[in-house]
């Protein structure tokens, strides 16, 4: 079985605290910025226009992750208690970060 966060916490059983959660965030946030300087810089220039098209797909997604990363360590800071709804958010963005890494894999073998 591939172990993504959702599981960890699942078979676990740990809900994490929201200190824990604000530390993952703050990875995935400085994780998200080297993907947003790596694929903006000139040895990931796309060589066709669909990879072209690709990447600026990618950049706007980072980009779109960025935004909700720092979004979602706002509304935990807000918030006391976690609540059900941020950790599922929380998860799905830790989660999303793992898919980017896979894209950016992918993109990457194509460019060079």
């Amino acid at each position: 079985m591939e172990l993504t966060y959702r599981n960890f916490w699942k078979t676990n059983g740990v809900i994490p605290s929201s200190m824990e959660c604000l530390i993952k965030l703050r990875r995935n946030y400085t994780d998200l910025l080297q993907i947003e300087q790596k694929i903006c810089s000139y040895t990931f220039e796309p060589n066709t226009y669909v990879m072209f098209l690709k990447s600026e797909s990618i950049k706007k997604r980072v980009r779109l992750l960025i935004k909700n990363n720092q979004d979602l360590v706002e509304l935990i800071k807000g918030e006391g208690e976690l609540e059900e709804y941020l950790t599922s958010k929380v998860t799905k963005q830790l989660e999303a970060l793992l898919d980017m890494h896979q894209t950016l894999s992918e993109y990457e073998s194509h460019v060079k």
